[in-house]
């Protein structure tokens, strides 16, 4: 009979692929972040105003993107959308699969 303690680090051995497909999400996420975004995160939120670069403009994608906390001010079908979101959302807003690039809007 195997002890607790093996069982506990077969348990451990199992989940560690799925702690690292989080990390990755999230290196992911941040390299999709223009580097103006990525410290904007680290600071106290406020609001920008930004373009985000998509592979996807669906009604789906669209509302995942108003789900993750984007205004949308306009669209350039196809391709972008520009609006504003909070800085505490960027990475959130940078994990979905249909972002390709967020930038800051000049």
């Amino acid at each position: 009979m195997r002890s607790e303690r093996e069982s506990d680090r077969r348990v451990d051995a199992v989940n560690e692929p799925v702690r690292a497909k989080v990390e990755v999400s999230k290196d992911a996420a941040q390299r999709k972040l223009a580097p103006e975004l990525m410290i904007m995160t680290s600071q106290p939120a406020v609001d920008v105003d930004v373009v985000v670069w998509l592979s996807d403009t669906s009604e789906a994608a669209l509302k995942a993107l108003k789900d993750a906390g984007l205004v949308i001010k306009a669209t350039v079908p196809g391709k972008s959308v520009t609006g504003r979101v909070s800085s505490a959302q960027l990475l959130k807003l940078a994990q979905l699969p249909s972002v390709r690039f967020v930038s800051k809007k000049v």
